[in-house]
C-alpha cells in the first residue's frame, strides 16, 4: 500500500468530519485532487485545498450543492493570514 502525504491525509479528515460522509469518500476524492494537483502532496492543506475538496464532494452529489460550505463555516483560517 502506497503511503498518502500528510496534506491530503489531513484534508480528507477534515472534509469527512466537517460534512459527516465516509471517510473514504473524502479521502477518494483528496486523492483525485492531489494527484490534480490542488492538494499540494508536500505542503500542509489549506484553505484553497479544502475548497477544492467541498467542490469534489458537491459534484459528486455527496453534500448539496446549494448548501452553505461546510468546512468554511466550521473552521477558523484566520490564523492563516
Amino acid at each position: 500500500m502506497r503511503e498518502l502525504a500528510v496534506g491530503v491525509v489531513e484534508s480528507a479528515a477534515i472534509a469527512a468530519a466537517r460534512t459527516s460522509i465516509e471517510p473514504r469518500y473524502a479521502l477518494r476524492a483528496c486523492e483525485a485532487l492531489a494527484a490534480d494537483g490542488v492538494i499540494p502532496r508536500d505542503l500542509r492543506s489549506g484553505p484553497a485545498a479544502l475548497a477544492a475538496v467541498i467542490g469534489a464532494l458537491r459534484s459528486s452529489g455527496l453534500i448539496p450543492p446549494e448548501g452553505p460550505d461546510p468546512v468554511a463555516a466550521a473552521l477558523d483560517y484566520s490564523y492563516l493570514g
